[in-house]
């Protein structure tokens, strides 16, 4: 069997075993066809004389080393061209600062007391030792998921 002819026969091999792979989905016809263009491939590949195996193999490495090297160099690009990250503050962040009433007494994390701040009743502790009596003017120093972090507040 001459050259030409093993290599049609490794075409019809991998042709079969494609069709069979591709459970008949594609339709075996023109050149145009998904099928058409990867036989045409395997027919450049094993005309060369290079088993399928390895152009899978030399296939997944280059995929893989692309992946792997150009990724990171392109992303550092497109950040140094994009700029820095859009930082938004958070809603919380205004009211650091802000005067609050106590409703009751207020302690640390294990015994809350409540504040009003801005016409709303808050859930309020304080790191103060002794805690804050009712009534009193604190300054909101911390705000951790919806509860106020507060101390007495002291100054005109």
């Amino acid at each position: 069997m001459s050259l030409l002819g093993r290599s049609r026969a490794r075409v019809h091999s991998v042709h079969v075993v494609l069709g069979g792979l591709a459970g008949g989905r594609v339709a075996a016809g023109g050149p145009g066809s998904p099928r058409a263009s990867v036989l045409r491939d395997l027919s450049i590949v094993t005309a060369i004389g290079i088993p399928v195996w390895l152009s899978a193999i030399v296939f997944a490495g280059v995929a893989m080393g692309g992946t792997l090297l150009v990724r990171p160099t392109l992303k550092r690009v497109s950040d140094r061209h994009l700029g820095p990250r859009l930082a938004l503050p958070g809603s919380s962040d205004g009211l650091l600062g802000s005067r609050a009433l106590t409703l009751d007494a207020v302690g640390d994390e294990h015994h809350p007391g409540h504040a009003r701040l801005a016409g709303e009743r808050w859930l309020a502790v304080t790191d103060e030792p002794g805690g804050v009596a009712p009534d009193t003017q604190v300054m909101v120093v911390e705000v951790r998921g919806t509860t106020l972090v507060v101390m007495p507040f002291s100054g005109g």
